[in-house]
């Protein structure tokens, strides 16, 4: 989802790949950066900003925005990296949020199985929607094997594309592959 309003705002012109990520946070945040390299949008969605894998426990939003600078990297900005929560959990939905008040960020997207499905759909284009043409665009390989938040790749020969994720006991995955036009969506829920 967070990659869909990304991409809307790319198409729009009012964002690139290549803004550094302060420019859609509020005023005055600060990210941590290395030498004149900037984190930019295009590493928070390929999943390469250097940031921990693990989110950092802040209490408010205003703790979170004001430590970001704080925040030590642990790899090299834009080089392949773990996958990292921090920027994909943490960081995110404060510049989605910023851009379409309406919508929520990662970890704030409530969907039921059948949603999912219709979302698989419709990056297949087997349904009728205006906004296909920017689904598929998030799936286009950026780079280290990933598209707009998708992980991008060939298994057993045939190409695809994987988005999974889980937040309190809750695990979804969705796979809207290339033609031949399958996909699968999952959901899940833990209980201890």
């Amino acid at each position: 989802m967070t990659a869909f309003l990304v991409a809307d705002l790319i198409a729009a012109v009012t964002w690139t790949l290549d803004d550094p990520i302060e420019k859609h946070l509020p005023m005055g945040t600060r990210m941590p950066s290395q030498g004149v390299r900037r984190i930019w949008v295009r590493d928070l969605l390929t999943h390469s900003p250097g940031l921990p894998r693990l989110r950092l426990n802040y209490m408010t939003e205003h703790d979170l925005l004001k430590g970001l600078a704080t925040i030590p990297l642990t790899g090299t900005i834009g080089g392949q990296a773990p996958y990292s929560t921090q920027g994909t959990g943490d960081i995110a939905p404060h510049w989605t949020w910023a851009a379409a008040p309406n919508a929520a960020g990662a970890g704030g997207v409530r969907a039921r199985l059948d949603d999912m499905v219709r979302f698989a759909q419709a990056h297949l284009g087997l349904i009728d929607t205006p906004l296909a043409a920017r689904l598929r665009s998030t799936q286009a390989r950026l780079a280290h094997g990933f598209g707009m938040h998708w992980l991008v790749g060939r298994f057993n020969g045939q190409d695809l594309v994987l988005h999974d994720g889980g937040t309190g006991g809750y695990s979804t995955t969705s796979a809207p592959g290339p033609p031949p036009c399958r996909a699968g969506a999952a959901r899940g829920h833990r209980t201890e």
